[in-house]
């Protein structure tokens, strides 16, 4: 359960890096 749950944590953690990667790039190019 600790594994799965920390598992999903860092899934967590990247698809939120990569929203945010995204939205910086899309500020950078118009």
């Amino acid at each position: 359960a600790l594994i799965l749950a920390f598992l999903d944590k860092g899934l967590m953690t990247v698809t939120v890096s990569a929203l945010i990667s995204v939205y910086l790039f899309q500020l950078l190019v118009p």
